[in-house]
């Protein structure tokens, strides 16, 4: 009797696993680190959060971009001198690995591996809070909106108006990472409702 019980659900999740070829490494193009693609997710509400993963991930490398620009410009334009592309570099180096890491365990984890949703929900707030910190702060690498003020007043307008971009585009992110973890924890809560739905349905017919 529990046999036919589990039997139909664990048929289900075999059938969904199948559908995503986790061997087939094709992401990031060129470098091949992990498997992605959109088109496997059939479940609708998970292709829809797994696409607020992938903007955020892409509005970090864009705030990134910024940065390591902006510090050349800053070089050229006398405020600071070249160490601070060298900071901006490592800036990059160390953190887009960090939110592609956060990206893709959030896509895997709500695709596939659900026992990690939790750890995922955690990374997802630190890199929220970096966000914060990232648009406020002055120094080293970082633009924030402090260090935007302080290029407005030495009148390097061009480069106070890419520190502004940046500290905007982070707070953004920082806001929408929020959203990000609000709508996985609205996917858990539905698919939680569904499945009790699932296996009444399956008591009702044994």
């Amino acid at each position: 009797m529990a046999e036919s019980k589990n039997s139909p659900q664990l048929s289900k999740e075999s059938i969904k696993q199948l559908q995503i070829d986790w061997e087939d490494f094709n992401y990031p193009p060129y470098l091949n680190l992990f498997h992605y693609n959109m088109n496997e997710i059939k479940d609708e509400q998970e292709r829809k959060v797994v696409k607020y993963i992938s903007a955020s991930f892409y509005l970090s490398l864009f705030s990134l971009a910024i940065n390591f620009t902006n510090a050349i410009a800053c070089t050229i334009g006398g405020d600071d001198t070249g160490r601070i592309i060298i900071y901006s570099f490592f800036h990059f180096t160390i953190f887009s690995p960090i939110s592609l890491y956060v990206f893709y365990h959030g896509y895997k984890s709500i695709t596939s591996d659900k026992s990690q949703i939790q750890n995922y929900l955690w990374e997802q707030l630190f890199c929220a809070i970096c966000y914060f910190i990232f648009s406020i702060v002055k120094g080293g690498a970082f633009d924030g909106f402090i260090k935007a003020s302080y290029l407005f007043n030495i009148n390097l307008r061009f480069q106070a108006i890419l520190s502004l971009a940046e500290s905007i585009s982070y707070l953004c992110n920082s806001i929408y990472s929020l959203y990000i973890i609000y709508q996985v924890k609205k996917l858990q809560n539905q698919q939680a409702i569904n499945q009790e739905k699932f296996q009444s349905n399956n008591e009702l017919q044994v």
